[in-house]
């Protein structure tokens, strides 16, 4: 059960980072298009 956890975390982890990757994207062409 514990070992389901960290998965989970992992998963979670990496599904943050995407996020911030797009987030700063999304920033970066708002920048750009100014």
């Amino acid at each position: 059960k514990n070992k389901e956890k960290n998965i989970f975390k992992e998963w979670q982890g990496k599904q943050h980072q995407e996020n911030m990757c797009q987030v700063s994207q999304e920033v970066k062409a708002e920048y750009l298009t100014k």
